[in-house]
């Protein structure tokens, strides 16, 4: 024939050449290719004939080709897979099935009367590795052991890597064919294959009914699938049914029948008789129902929607809102304007007078200033002259004369009569009603629409963009929506008649009418913006700068050089000055000591504690007008600007820095240019504390850091003592945005600075952290003073002045020195207070101010400024009492300020300048400051007395002292004098080298640097008094057997006070009462040297009963007035208290 069909690298001649077997017989595999055998191997035999049919009965062991085996002549007889969906693959009809479980696909397999794959040996395992996609399940499974089913005639196994204990089940993996295992508990999800071998037609072998599944009935012996139209839903059926009402079969071999659809349109089929398979068996069958009817659940009719809902999508769905059916099965439509739809969607209802359709179909109320006089018409606007306040109306009612409308659609009667201008509700003449009925000055009136025109120190917004928020806001001719008071003393107010066209509504925003132009009309020359509140500033227009004193802007000078030179001459005398001290400091540069006695004497003159008092309540008062909103009339108005220019501690403004850049007049510039200002003095402070500490020649020892230090660290102090209200005042009005105008937030400092701007946005983040730094400050403070406490507030006995001698004594340490102006000042008490201070300062200049409504700031700060004054009355912070009382007039002083700025918010103080009222406050305020300078003046003259007192008795002292060391040297001397007579010539020096090896003898077991101490378990100063009260009667009864043992006389001593044990704790040992060792004392008294060194010499026996641990030795260095003696502390067995002879 010519055909073959080898497999690759078959057949093999290899065998051949190398003596090998011979390959001279072939056989076909199970994947169809044909490979070469020996002659002795053993396989399966298919035998053809080209006459006749084959047996009736095949061997069971012949395998079937994949192919009929059949001639062409005998068409008869063939082999075929007779189930659906399996094909002939290696002789086996097999199907493919998607994951399932392993019981699944044996139930799968059975319902096919098939089996589960089963493995022959390894070419069927390769065979179906080339068939498979992943695992699939095989018929080998464990009951008692793992067996293949009985229909399965297999031994062959081929484990990848073994069994699990437990597993029951196997696979075939597409790894190189290996097998897997699982348990049934597992539920692993597998590809499933059932197989089976063919039949050949023409000789069927007869399948039992039970055979056939759902979807099929038993006919001839042959499993047949039911007709399309009908269905079988039970396995084994000998007949198919047909559908009955509502449902169609259009696909043969049916389980069930399927409803009509309801989607995307309702069909029903009405056929019940279930004997015509014809009318069932496509979807074409259903029938679709009429428009506006659904179909039946069954499917067997159909119904029409009732009224109020239409159909879609096969159901019945509600009218939406607006719209309505008013018969059963009609399309819903829209409701005519003017109507909204019933709740049922069955009919239109008109909305009633004094409403009209809005949105979302509903009716709503007309608005105010509109009206609707009959059902289902729309809301029209009031004619001129009517006006409608109330929403929902259905009239507008008339203006009583001589009141008017504006326009149509009025509100409210908003226009007036010549002469009068509509304020709060109602027409007032502006000529002689204004000041008796509202008090207002603020503007002159044309009536009518015409609107108010300012007067002298107020002003009106006639830009365009406040035309339109004027218009929008409904504010047309109000006095307060249009005019404000200006804050500073540069608006000029309107000319009166020449000018009457440019306050109509038209010449508001019109930048073609020149002569209304806004500068030109309100605001004096140099003037601009919102309120007239900002100098101009450029080059083409000159450069003015605001000057606090005069109100004014005023024009700078064209040579910036003198600006210049100011800014470059300050900074070079701070250098000078700087740089001399330094000089001065390091021995280089010799300053007369009469010129550092005279500066230092002019110092002294200054009550500091006062001046502190006065700075901080002018810091106060200079804040007044603009926390207040007002301006004092002349002369209370130069000294507040005087005064805030003082305090204000601001170089840029000094020097007229926006004279030299336009941008330092931006108040956000002034801000942050100023706290970097203060953070620059710090850091130089700092730095020259460095260079100071590095300077070669420079005292390099630890006392003299110190003292550095402690210099540097108090002008860095002084620093931010100086600054911090400046900068706090400074910061928290960088917040204040409560001045608005015409709709538009400025800061209430700066009015060229609108708040909403991206600019302000970015400052306030970075104003808001220089304010959380900022107020680190009085923290700083705190910190500083707290580590100080128990020196600041020494817990000791007596009474104040005690108390603060004690303090003053180690105020010059460096740990001290570097904060005493804190707290110099201030009782022990209250060390704290400038914390105190600091922070009242903070809600007067900083908190007060951002209230909202100015009144309550005047009664806050009224209310302030008396608890201040009660506050100093009753604890008394200051030492001075001097200070004290002006602390307390200080407040009353602020108090009465404010109480001041109340009067004028409420236009009961009046407009006249170098008035009674203005000049009586001004004394108010100059008087503090004059009883300030009078008690200093006392409190000088009576520390200058006292000064004088001490020094005199400093000299009598100093005279007393030489009489007695003279009286104490004769003494001495007669002493060794009357020894010599006795024949002991070298009395003194014997004594004076007995102290000596006494000395010695104390420091052999007690080292000269040993602290000592009571007994620890006393714990505290009860502890130690008790213990010593307890002991006292013992210690004397030693001591007095040790002196009169040596021949001495005894002197028993008091027990020390408490509160003098206390006072000394504090003085000389950090509190530590324990430390304290002569609370129990006595004195020994000889009448000679010889005496005096015998008992010297017996404390230095072992046998001593005294056991010396310390000796004060003043006999070799005697004290300062020549009074010579010794002081022994030693212990006091079985209870190791420290007791004191002298």
């Amino acid at each position: 024939m010519g055909y073959d069909n080898w497999e690759q690298g078959q057949p093999s001649s290899d065998s051949q050449q190398n003596n090998g077997p011979v390959y001279d017989e072939a056989i076909i595999k199970n994947s169809g290719f044909w490979s070469a055998v020996t002659s002795s191997s053993m396989n399966r035999c298919v035998c053809q004939t080209t006459k006749g049919s084959l047996p009736s009965s095949a061997p069971s062991t012949s395998p079937l080709p994949t192919q009929s085996l059949a001639p062409s002549n005998a068409p008869s007889v063939s082999i075929a897979c007779e189930e659906e969906g399996f094909e002939m693959h290696g002789g086996r009809c097999i199907s493919f099935f998607d994951a399932l479980t392993w019981d699944a696909c044996d139930t799968i397999c059975g319902a096919y009367q098939a089996n589960m794959l089963c493995v022959d040996d390894q070419e069927r395992n390769d065979y179906i590795l080339s068939l498979i996609q992943g695992d699939t399940w095989i018929g080998f499974a464990k009951t008692t052991g793992w067996a293949w089913p009985g229909n399965c005639d297999s031994t062959y196994e081929n484990w990848g890597y073994g069994t699990r204990l437990g597993d029951t089940q196997a696979y075939i993996t597409s790894d190189w064919g290996l097998w897997g295992s699982s348990s049934s508990s597992d539920n692993k999800q597998a590809n499933c294959a059932c197989e089976y071998k063919p039949y050949i037609e023409g000789n069927p072998t007869p399948l039992p009914t039970q055979a056939c599944l759902p979807g099929q009935y038993h006919h001839e012996g042959i499993c047949r699938p039911c007709a399309r139209g009908m269905f079988s839903d039970v396995p084994g059926a000998k007949q198919c049914t047909v559908c009955g009402i509502g449902t169609v079969a259009p696909n043969s071999g049916s389980v069930t029948c399927e409803l009509c659809p309801n989607v995307p349109n309702a069909t029903y089929n009405g056929d019940s008789s279930r004997r015509y398979a014809e009318l069932h068996d496509s979807l074409d069958d259903c029938l679709p129902c009429i428009m506006g009817s659904i179909s039946s659940a069954n499917r067997g009719y159909c119904t029409k929607c009732e009224a109020g809902t239409e159909e879609v999508n096969g159901q019945c769905s509600q009218c939406k809102l607006g719209q309505f059916s008013s018969r059963a099965g009609d399309r819903c439509l829209d409701c005519p304007y003017g109507s909204i739809s019933s709740d049922d969607r069955s009919q239109c209802i008109k909305c009633e007078p004094g409403t009209e359709e809005g949105e979302n179909f509903a009716c709503v109320q007309c608005t105010a200033g509109r009206f609707n006089p009959r059902a289902g018409d729309p809301c029209v606007d009031c004619g001129l002259g009517k006006f409608q306040s109330l929403n929902g109306s259905a009239t507008c009612s008339p203006c009583p004369p001589p009141m008017f409308t504006g326009g149509e659609g009025a509100i409210s009667c908003d226009a007036c009569n010549q002469d009068s201008y509509y304020h709060d509700g109602e027409c007032i003449s502006c000529v002689s009603e204004a000041a008796t009925k509202t008090g207002l000055d603020m503007a002159f009136c044309a009536g009518g629409t015409t609107l108010p025109a300012p007067t002298v120190g107020h002003w009106s917004d006639r830009s365009a963009a406040a035309a339109d928020w004027h218009r929008k806001s409904g504010g047309k001719g109000h006095v307060a929506g249009i005019i404000y008071p200006c804050v500073r003393g540069t608006c000029s107010g309107a000319v009166a008649d020449s000018m009457r066209s440019c306050w109509e509504p038209i010449a508001i925003g019109n930048s073609t009418l020149k002569k209304c132009e806004q500068n030109a009309m309100l605001c004096d020359e140099g003037a601009t913006g919102p309120l007239c509140g900002v100098c101009i500033n450029s080059a083409l227009e000159g450069r003015y700068i605001f000057k606090a004193s005069s109100q004014s802007c005023e024009l700078c000078d064209t040579d910036s050089t003198m600006i210049n030179n100011l800014i470059i001459g300050s900074i070079a005398t701070i250098f000078v000055v700087s740089v001399l001290a330094m000089l001065r400091g390091l021995g280089f540069l010799y300053i007369p000591q009469s010129w550092v006695d005279y500066s230092e004497w002019m110092v002294g003159l200054i009550d500091w504690g006062k001046l502190r008092v006065c700075w901080a309540s002018m810091q106060i008062l200079s804040t007044v007008p603009l926390a207040l909103g007002i301006t004092f009339p002349e002369p209370a108005r130069s000294f507040f600007a005087l005064m805030d220019a003082l305090s204000a501690l601001n170089p840029l403004t000094w020097v007229s820095a926006a004279c030299v850049n336009a941008e330092f007049a931006a108040f956000d510039t002034n801000v942050i240019l100023s706290f970097a200002a203060v953070i620059v003095v710090c850091l130089l402070v700092w730095l020259v504390y460095g260079v100071r500490i590095l300077m070669p020649f420079q005292n390099t020892g630890d006392e003299h850091k110190h003292a550095l230090y402690s210099q540097h660290m108090a002008a860095f102090l002084f620093v931010t003592y100086l600054t911090y209200p400046s900068l706090v005042k400074l910061q928290f009005q960088g917040l204040d945005c409560r001045m608005e105008v015409s709709g538009v937030s400025y800061l209430r400092v700066d009015l060229g600075q609108p708040c909403n701007s991206s600019r302000y946005a970015s400052f306030v983040w970075i104003n808001v952290g220089m304010i959380a730094l900022t107020q680190t400050i009085p923290l700083f403070y705190l910190w500083r003073c707290y580590r100080v406490r128990d020196e600041l507030n020494p817990k000791i006995a007596g009474s104040l002045q005690a108390r603060l001698k004690h303090r003053r004594k180690q105020e010059r340490l460096p740990a001290l020195h570097a904060t005493n102006f804190l707290w110099r000042h201030y009782t022990c008490d209250w060390w704290m207070f400038e914390v105190v201070e600091a922070y009242r300062r903070v809600a007067f200049i900083s908190l007060l101010p951002l209230l909202t409504i100015p009144e309550n700031r005047a009664i806050t700060g009224m209310a302030l400024g008396l608890l201040s004054a009660i506050f100093y009355q009753h604890t008394q912070p200051f030492h001075v009492p001097s200070t004290n009382l002006v602390a307390v007039l200080a407040s009353y002083q602020i108090m009465i300020t404010y109480f001041a700025g109340l009067l004028v918010q409420a236009d009961l103080w009046g407009n006249e300048e170098h008035g009674s009222k203005s000049i009586g406050l001004l004394l108010v305020n100059l008087l503090v400051i004059v009883f300030s300078v009078v008690l200093s003046w006392k409190d000088n003259k009576k520390t200058r007395e006292n000064l004088a007192l001490i020094d005199n008795l400093h000299t009598q002292l100093m005279d007393t002292q030489k009489v007695q060391k003279k009286n104490f040297l004769m003494a001495w001397t007669n002493y060794e004098q009357m020894e010599r007579e006795e024949g002991s010539a070298g009395a003194s020096r014997m004594l004076l080298a007995d102290l000596e090896a006494l000395q010695q003898s104390i420091e052999s077991h007690t080292p000269a640097d040993t602290v000592l101490a009571q007994p620890s378990q006393l714990r505290d100063l009860a502890g130690l008094m008790n213990a010593m009260k307890e002991k006292e009667k013992e210690a004397h009864k030693l001591m007095r057997r040790f002196v009169r043992r040596v021949g001495g006389r005894f002197k028993p001593g008091p027990m020390k006070r408490e509160e003098r044990v206390v006072a000394k704790a504090a003085e000389d040992y950090g509190r530590n009462c324990l430390r304290v060792l002569d609370v129990v004392r006595a004195s020994g008294v000889f009448n000679s040297i010889s005496d005096f060194s015998v008992a010297v010499v017996a404390l230095t026996r072992e046998s001593c009963e005294l056991k010396a641990i310390r000796m004060k030795d003043r006999v070799t260095y005697p004290l300062a007035n020549g009074y010579r003696d010794v002081l022994v502390n030693f212990l006091m067995e079985g209870c190791d208290l420290i007791l004191e002879l002298q």
